[in-house]
């Protein structure tokens, strides 16, 4: 019973450590597609979410969360890469993958699907990018940043492409 309430202890103490207040961080996080780092500054709001800001950049930014076994995952890939391929130069897309996989399958996921942006997948880069919009609770899901990094829209569950580019070009104009 001493172990447990021990264990109990430490974790509570990891949650105060690991969940500060910060007013704004700079995170880097590699993408399995390169070995350029992606600089996103994070900065509390009012609200759980933070403002994600692509630092040294003056773009939008879509971050998704999805896994490879998901449909509605899988059905917005073509929509993700016809806007990538539409608007690279105003817009960046990050796409986290929540699921606990080798490298080398996400590779082949990626090719597979043809994937024209970056992903993301390891635990630390999930986890902060998870608790900077407030939490996934399941997947897909799309978060919209205009360029100073405040959150737009915010779709749950498979988006349309028509949806999903409309408020993009809210986001960007």
């Amino acid at each position: 019973m001493i172990n447990r309430s021990k264990i109990i202890l430490i974790l509570v103490l990891s949650i105060f450590l690991f969940s500060g207040c910060l007013d704004e961080r700079v995170e880097s996080i590699r993408t399995l597609q390169s070995t350029k780092k992606i600089k996103i500054s994070l900065k509390k709001t009012d609200t759980k979410v933070f403002d994600i800001k692509l630092k040294e950049q003056d773009k939008a930014l879509i971050l998704t969360f999805f896994t490879t076994s998901c449909g509605g995952c899988k059905q917005e890939i073509p929509s993700l890469n016809q806007i990538n391929k539409e608007f690279s130069s105003r817009v960046q897309i990050l796409s986290v993958l929540g699921e606990k996989i080798s490298k080398k399958r996400a590779e082949a996921f990626i090719k597979q699907h043809e994937i024209t942006y970056q992903i993301v997948s390891d635990p630390m880069s999930v986890a902060m990018l998870s608790k900077a919009v407030g939490g996934i609770f399941g997947v897909p899901i799309t978060l919209i940043f205009n360029k100073q990094g405040k959150l737009t829209k915010k779709f749950m569950g498979y988006t349309p492409h028509k949806t999903m580019r409309d408020a993009l070009l809210q986001a960007i104009n």
